[in-house]
């Protein structure tokens, strides 16, 4: 099943008034291998009862949509192989529009040349910069890391940086080390904060649907269970009550 059915199914199990636990239950029992995880069911219930009626995906503003299918990437080593390919002669190995082909070459970080010619920089530049900090950091492990603050990728790398942003990394005397543009494998969010973070989010959204799971009942039932845990603790005179 594609997402969108799979969505389509949540939402009609949403309806009939299913818990995220059942609704994954019955998705495991048709689909146990290609079924989305909890958490994706947890987040499309949210998202339908907060009133929304569409099982597609929003449109996303940013960096153009690439068409990375498994075929296309390996069409793509033909630039990798030849970095002096046309673009005309992409289009045709690829299949795929003249327009797309461009937004592809461009967050490659290709370059037209007047000859019709696509070149690569963008492998150049990330090799050079990354050697550059390596080897401030070989130079001294420890006061690299010490002085180490964060980092961040420049999704508009041609845009200037504010002068105010200047002025305060000049005041405080921070040195800004080089970073490639379009690099989101050398930006530490992507490589390890988002994804150890995404692991948690997931855990509280199983948690929250756990107890939403609920009724009323076992909340009350908990609260009378401390009747009997008073009258012991009254009988042991304050000792420990375990069960």
């Amino acid at each position: 099943m594609e997402k969108n059915e799979f969505r389509a199914v949540i939402k009609y199990l949403h309806m009939k008034g299913l818990t995220p636990k059942e609704i994954k239950a019955e998705l495991d029992d048709i689909h146990s291998t290609s079924a989305p995880a909890f958490a994706t069911v947890y987040n499309w219930m949210n998202e339908f009862k907060r009133g929304r009626t569409s099982t597609c995906d929003a449109p996303r503003s940013g960096r153009p949509i690439k068409a990375a299918t498994p075929e296309i990437i390996d069409k793509v080593d033909i630039v990798l192989i030849d970095r002096r390919v046309k673009v005309r002669e992409f289009v045709e190995a690829t299949g795929i529009s003249h327009g797309t082909v461009i937004s592809i070459l461009h967050e490659l970080g290709m370059k037209n040349r007047q000859d019709g010619c696509r070149v690569c920089s963008l492998w150049t530049i990330s090799a050079t910069i990354s050697k550059q900090c390596l080897e401030m950091f070989q130079r001294n492990p420890d006061e690299f890391l010490r002085r180490f603050i964060t980092v961040n990728e420049t999704i508009s790398p041609n845009e200037p940086s504010p002068k105010k942003a200047k002025i305060k990394f000049n005041e405080f005397r921070y040195e800004l080390l080089p970073h490639p543009a379009y690099s989101p494998d050398l930006i530490l969010c992507n490589y390890f904060l988002f994804p150890n973070l995404k692991k948690w989010f997931e855990l509280i959204a199983e948690t929250e649907a756990y107890f939403e799971g609920m009724d009323k009942s076992y909340y009350s039932n908990g609260l009378k269970k401390l009747e009997n845990r008073w009258i012991k603790c009254t009988e042991l005179k304050t000792d420990y009550v375990e069960k």
